[in-house]
């Protein structure tokens, strides 16, 4: 389950527009392949028990650590072309208040 996240960012931030507009909210308007909650998913993925239609599984799974707390703090915006070594920083100092075990 995600339960540490910001967006330090938004959608817009690139190499071209390179002023973050953080928000609360780590969600992308413009994952197309959703790398993010791909990699969640094999690491705390708990698919079973699931009954909400639309989302029920052809095969129910666990992920590699269903019991995990998982962290999301985004970085780069949908261009995914460059961040900065300060949002880098600043991601990890929040993971660290956040009492992120890494």
């Amino acid at each position: 389950m995600v339960k540490m996240f910001l967006d330090f960012v938004g959608d817009k931030f690139s190499a071209s527009n390179p002023i973050p507009v953080p928000d609360n909210d780590p969600l992308d308007d413009c994952s197309a392949i959703s790398h993010g909650t791909h990699v969640a998913g094999i690491i705390a993925a708990n698919a079973i028990g699931i009954s909400q239609p639309g989302f029920i599984p052809d095969v129910p799974f666990l992920g590699v650590a269903p019991e995990a707390t998982l962290g999301a703090y985004r970085i780069m915006g949908c261009a995914e072309d460059g961040t900065t070594t300060e949002l880098i920083v600043a991601a990890m100092f929040r993971a660290y208040d956040d009492k992120a075990d890494i």
